[in-house]
């Protein structure tokens, strides 16, 4: 079974390998989307007492947006910006590969 640390080790092996920079990059950034997006639910599943089966979960910009509406969580509040910032990281990674991925 596949948890998300091992993504995040992918993730990690990835951004400091001496393959092809940029496609090494990348890609370790989407492991590192998929780490944090699964790390959080977690803790978000847990806390709530949510089944990680709630359909909650399967579309991420709404479980992101849910994040961010939680005014009485700052904690999860300020982890749904985090996220919503590294899936769009991510997207850039995946999807638009015409533009440069860096590390800034």
């Amino acid at each position: 079974m596949i948890n998300p640390s091992d993504f995040f080790q992918v993730a990690e092996d990835l951004a400091n390998s001496s393959d092809d920079e940029e496609a090494a990059f990348g890609t370790s950034v989407s492991r590192a989307y998929y780490a944090a997006f699964h790390e959080v639910a977690d803790a978000y599943a847990e806390k709530k007492k949510v089944p990680r089966s709630d359909r909650l979960f399967e579309n991420h910009q709404n479980f992101i947006r849910t994040l961010r509406e939680l005014r009485a969580e700052p904690k999860f509040k300020r982890l749904g910006n985090q996220l919503n910032d590294l899936k769009s990281d991510r997207i850039k990674a995946d999807y638009k590969l015409h533009q440069d991925i860096s590390r800034n």
